[in-house]
């Protein structure tokens, strides 16, 4: 996978993919699913390939590895959806980003709140920073009313929940 993140930095996205793809087989050949080393070496691979696709513009193929790597990320932490690390932080947002720019604006919304919810648990302070801005961006764009249900499903109304963040 190392080479292929090597291409993948110098922009040749033919080769990362088929290096990061060869990289792929050969961790599931190797591995049952129980190896939590080897699953979260699946889990960098696939989000190295997602992010491939997003810089070619294949928001569908980003997508689908994008989650396919959270999902492999749940699995190292027991299944949990409420683990708290930076990666499932970083794959939620990257997944919001792909449904922003898919013009998916709700969709967008929940993931970026999801992602900056576990940020705030991690005090990661220079990633709740660079949120801010795709957080009103999308705020902007999301057709919600203040006394609407808050779409980050706190059960909250907006202007009592996310609608804050905007500020």
């Amino acid at each position: 996978s190392n080479i292929g993140t090597v291409y993948k930095e110098q922009k040749n996205y033919v080769k990362a993919l088929q290096y990061l793809n060869e990289s792929l087989e050969m961790h599931y050949e190797v591995n049952d699913g129980k190896d939590n080393t080897v699953n979260k070496s699946v889990a960098f691979v696939l989000s190295n390939i997602g992010v491939i696709y997003i810089k070619q513009g294949k928001y569908e193929e980003a997508l689908k590895y994008n989650k396919e790597s959270l999902e492999m990320h749940y699995k190292v932490n027991d299944g949990k959806e409420n683990t708290v690390n930076e990666d499932v932080a970083y794959l939620l947002n990257c997944i919001g980003r792909i449904y922003e720019k898919q013009q998916k604006y709700e969709k967008a919304f929940k993931y970026i709140i999801k992602s900056t919810k576990i940020a705030e648990k991690l005090n990661d302070r220079n990633f709740l920073i660079n949120l801010k801005p795709q957080i009103k961006y999308l705020i902007s764009k999301v057709k919600i009313k203040p006394n609407d249900k808050c779409l980050c499903d706190s059960g909250k109304k907006f202007k009592k929940c996310c609608f804050l963040l905007k500020k």
